[in-house]
């Protein structure tokens, strides 16, 4: 069971790894793919018309097309940027953008070694600049893994040294030789890079959950709440609001002091996360107020059944250092069919129900009226 959870735990970091590496790596990558690979269809074509090669033109189509089908993949990708991206989404983005670019860098090694054998002049030139320059661009890229930069470097890097070894000139043994080590540079370089990369995500995201957790009971806090309402904003889907107060705790902190207040905050945590659902999330407001969003199209009844058991286990007697202490919890719910502006008023509505509650008694929920 240990090892399930642990390998579960790093499959959940890696999905989480895969998103942030595939965001930065697509951040403003179509502008380069637009320029570069227009650039580079637009040469071979060029040369092929200039030499009225028909073999040249096809590997000019060639990497016409793979252009356009890297550039329909980054712009699909900044179309969605800001909207909500399913992991698996995410991996099928990232793995065909892969199969294009090593399909590219294929068809330009393929370019570079035809350049040298048919047409060693100017556009050969022109190849082996462009090898570094591409290079260049995929260790930029490095989201796309260092098993996709490797691969697709050491073939580019290869082309142009076999390209050399068809010249006549032994200067080109030289040349033959700084490819080599530039490919040693190129494979340890973007190894190095890529980890470093990962370690930098990894500490963002740390900092990004302790700027969002509580530090007490360790529950989300507003801000998550605000930034999640705010996400199921994007895709219109409905869910449901609940604000906790607990009742007589004022009385537990005045009689017991604030470390058994403590206490009790955190168990009241354990308890609202085993009556919620998985895919719920609880926060903590700050002092004894709590605040609850039911995802996935909350019904009413969900809504209903998960306030009755929160106020049934928050009921139970908590046992601390001896004392026995008696709480309950008053609930205000918001239900809702899709946000609209910036979720404030679906805040006001769950508070003023929290307030009915109250006033009806205590240890019950009301629902907003809409």
């Amino acid at each position: 069971m240990e090892r399930r959870r642990s390998t579960n735990s790093e499959r959940h970091e890696l999905e989480l790894d895969t998103a942030e590496l595939a965001k930065l790596m697509f951040a403003g990558l179509w502008p380069v793919l637009l320029v570069g690979g227009g650039a580079t269809t637009i040469l071979a074509g060029w040369f092929a018309h200039r030499l009225s090669d028909h073999e040249l033109r096809g590997w000019a189509w060639a990497l016409g097309v793979l252009s356009l089908l890297r550039l329909a993949i980054a712009l699909w990708y900044e179309a969605k940027a800001n909207k909500a991206i399913t992991s698996k989404q995410i991996d099928r983005v990232r793995w065909w953008f892969s199969v294009f670019t090593l399909l590219y860098c294929l068809s330009f090694s393929g370019t570079t070694l035809y350049a040298f054998a048919q047409h060693y002049g100017p556009f050969s030139f022109l190849c082996a600049l462009g090898t570094f320059m591409l290079c260049g661009g995929l260790s930029g890229r490095i989201g796309l893994s260092p098993h996709v930069l490797h691969l697709a470097g050491g073939v580019m890097l290869a082309a142009l040294s076999a390209g050399l070894f068809l010249l006549p000139l032994q200067v080109t043994r030289i040349g033959v030789v700084l490819i080599a080590c530039y490919g040693m540079v190129f494979y340890e370089s973007t190894k190095r890079q890529y980890q470093l990369l990962v370690n930098q995500v990894r500490n963002l995201r740390t900092l990004r959950g302790l700027a969002e957790r509580d530090a007490l009971t360790g529950l989300y806090n507003r801000r998550h709440i605000e930034t999640s309402l705010k996400a199921i904003g994007s895709i219109g889907s409905g869910f449901g609001l609940l604000f906790l107060d607990l009742d007589q705790f004022k009385a537990v902190n005045d009689t017991y002091g604030h470390a058994v207040g403590d206490t009790v905050l955190r168990q009241v945590a354990t308890r609202l996360l085993t009556a919620v659902r998985a895919q719920d999330i609880v926060a903590r407001f700050g002092g004894d107020e709590f605040a609850i969003l039911l995802t996935s199209k909350a019904s009413h009844e969900d809504a209903e059944q998960i306030a009755r058991r929160i106020n049934g286990s928050i009921a139970k007697p908590f046992l601390i250092d001896g004392h026995i202490l008696t709480l309950g919890a008053s609930i205000g719910i918001k239900m809702s069919d899709g946000i609209h502006g910036d979720g404030q008023k679906e805040f006001q509505m769950a508070d003023e129900a929290l307030y009915l509650a109250k006033k009806s008694g205590r240890g019950t929920f009301r629902f907003a009226t809409t």
